[in-house]
């Protein structure tokens, strides 16, 4: 089945009333690209990843996008036509230029294309698979992952460097903590690979839902505590491993939660580092007591493993 998305541009004080237009239509979906909103997350303190500069160039103009069935493209064209001459009419502030742009997608084929980009994926002694594949014993650790969510499936660079530094370090009944675990896929990993106790969290509570529908695809939902509460402020958790694949001023940010709630002798793997952050946090975390013990490089990411006190 095909779908027209329809977007309007118009201005902050007006987006809403555009989204309500859409709804009345209608739309299976609405979705506002406002960068005043990328900016009001830059100035965050909760930012767990990096960011394209060019999302952070200011604009007025707000767009609103709804999508409705390609068989019903002209009469929807129409009416939001008239609707929006109706507001031009009624409204006391900017609406802007009320612009139309539209769009054709496909839904069968965008599933298709979208599944074929994932594949199955070996790291170490770890087989990330899409959830949708089966294959015969490997003799490694299967971790099957639902893709549909951007969360972290596998593919990204400082995952992979994640799951190989979890293969060659994690020893039978470790406690793990995964901090920042978005599709929950280093926690699944670590309990595949024999972890004894996992505890998972993550700020986003959208992420924890999908970790906990990824947990119960791989039939370990009940072996891994998964939560959004940070774990480093309000736990008890002395971990023998830590894992953390968030950004670089994240990851100083959290030091010292990560380093009082590690063993003595504990690991901690970090990735998400760019080039030019892998000395601040070498610095950052060896001035805590950690003493590094392995760094890996994966085309502009780097993974940095330390022993604590050891």
């Amino acid at each position: 089945m095909q779908f027209v998305n329809f977007t309007v541009k118009t201005t902050r004080d007006a987006e809403e009333l555009i989204a309500d237009i859409m709804w009345d239509l209608g739309s299976g979906g609405v979705s506002i690209y406002d960068s005043a909103d990328v900016a009001e997350m830059m100035r965050s303190s909760v930012i767990w990843d990096y960011i394209d500069e060019k999302l952070l160039i200011q604009s007025d103009v707000v767009s609103v996008c709804g999508f409705f069935p390609e068989t019903e493209r002209e009469e929807i064209r129409h009416t939001l036509l008239d609707r929006l001459e109706t507001l031009k009419e009624s409204c006391e502030f900017a609406l802007g230029s009320l612009e139309i742009t539209e769009s054709l997608c496909d839904d069968e084929d965008w599933l298709v294309t979208w599944k074929s980009f994932y594949s199955p994926l070996t790291c170490g002694r770890v087989r990330v698979l899409p959830c949708w594949i089966n294959e015969e014993d490997t003799g490694l650790a299967v971790v099957k992952i639902d893709p549909g969510t951007a969360f972290g499936t596998g593919e990204h660079e400082t995952t992979q460097l994640m799951l190989e530094g979890l293969s060659e370090t994690l020893k039978d009944g470790d406690l793990v903590l995964d901090v920042g675990t978005g599709s929950g896929i280093l926690a699944i990993a670590a309990k595949k690979l024999g972890a004894g106790e996992v505890f998972a969290y993550d700020i986003d509570p959208m992420a924890i839902v999908n970790a906990r529908e990824n947990a119960t695809i791989n039939g370990v939902a009940s072996d891994i505590v998964l939560t959004d509460e940070d774990l480093l402020s309000h736990s008890e958790i002395m971990a023998d491993v830590v894992v953390a694949n968030i950004t670089a001023d994240i990851l100083i940010m959290l030091s010292e939660g990560i380093a009082a709630h590690i063993k003595a002798g504990g690991t901690l793997l970090l990735s998400g580092i760019i080039h030019k952050k892998v000395e601040d946090v070498r610095a950052c975390f060896s001035a805590l007591g950690f003493r590094e013990i392995g760094h890996a490089v994966r085309g502009e990411w780097n993974a940095l493993r330390f022993v604590y006190k050891a």
